[in-house]
């Protein structure tokens, strides 16, 4: 987002870096506002753990002086917005993941993050409104959506041959099951699935699939810029998982990396991003049942011209899916005071 802000014609004053860094950098930023500098707005995100403990040994050395600074921010006259990255504690595998001694903790500094931030931030930027369903009703009214963006790459598409999907990410939990994309890729007449994860995790879960994986599935481990070959020589991103609660508001980074790359999306029928897709019309949402992924890459193999349409529609709809353009709403959010 800095990078997008600078782009847009943003000068951008930094504060990050752990807690001593940052107390440096406020007291640089608050020496340049009382000397007559004047912000448009703030713009911050939150960890993916209680702000009071983001320094390395995460004990909590200053646990309130980001919220303080925010609010001092918005005395000053400047509005606040704040991107609350995720809300992955507030569901039972968390506690199972981490501990119920340790959740109970972390739970405690993740809820005095959401208290504070009523009084130091103006907007509270979630991936999607369902999100907001797992906050406390008094930070709902905040609320504003702020999904990833896409950054625009070029890598071509394969001009013949069997209809070609992707698949990028990971693959060892319950989040990530994708055995009715493989069944489905078999059933199809002409279709080929390559997955590209980490070895690792695919050695846990490698047994698991042995019954749904056919020779047109093929699982790779690539990263960088090997990852180009592979979006080159697919004509579709897939995000066709089975439907599990967390989906239900979490818009993955991965979707915008196939929508930079110009890449529509399969995914699965009732998710979030299965509605964001349908939505802004960017691929397809189907079932999470096999036979229904495999009618689809049927009908896409005989008929061309809807696959090159989308293609063509993704290339062109991905420009307001840029990082440019979710910096831009979040200028005009709060640089424009809206009720």
């Amino acid at each position: 987002m800095k990078q997008a802000f600078e782009a847009i014609g943003f000068e951008v004053l930094v504060v990050s870096g752990y807690s001593r860094e940052r107390r440096r950098r406020i007291a640089e930023v608050k020496r340049r506002i009382r000397a007559g500098d004047q912000p448009a707005f703030v713009y911050s995100e939150s960890s993916t753990m209680p702000s009071a403990l983001t320094d390395p040994r995460h004990i909590p050395l200053r646990p309130f002086m980001d919220e303080r600074f925010l609010r001092w921010c918005r005395t000053r006259g400047m509005r606040v917005g704040l991107y609350y990255r995720d809300v992955y504690w507030r569901f039972p595998e968390y506690v199972q993941n981490v501990g119920r001694l340790l959740s109970t903790a972390t739970k405690t500094l993740y809820r005095a993050d959401l208290r504070g931030y009523r009084s130091a931030v103006d907007v509270l930027y979630l991936q999607s409104l369902r999100m907001a369903e797992h906050l406390p009703v008094a930070n709902r009214g905040q609320v504003r959506t702020l999904p990833p963006g896409a950054e625009r790459v070029e890598v071509g598409s394969p001009v013949s041959g069997p209809v070609s999907l992707l698949y990028v990410g990971g693959i060892g939990d319950a989040y990530y099951r994708m055995h009715e994309a493989f069944r489905g890729v078999g059933l199809a007449a002409d279709a080929r699935l390559v997955v590209c994860t980490r070895e690792s995790e695919w050695r846990d879960v490698e047994a698991g699939y042995a019954s749904v994986r056919g020779p047109e599935s093929q699982v790779v481990h690539r990263s960088g810029e090997q990852l180009d070959e592979l979006y080159a020589d697919a004509h579709l991103g897939v995000l066709f998982m089975e439907p599990v609660a967390y989906r239900d508001f979490v818009l993955p980074f991965k979707l915008f990396e196939y929508v930079g790359r110009g890449k529509p999306v399969v995914a699965t029928e009732g998710t979030l991003v299965g509605d964001f897709v349908t939505e802004h019309g960017i691929g397809w949402a189907v079932p999470y049942r096999a036979e229904s992924l495999a009618e689809l890459l049927d009908r896409l193999d005989a008929d061309p011209e809807e696959l090159h349409a989308m293609q063509e529609r993704v290339r062109v709809l991905r420009e307001s899916h840029s990082w440019e353009a979710r910096a831009q709403q979040v200028a005009d959010d709060l640089t424009h005071h809206v009720a």
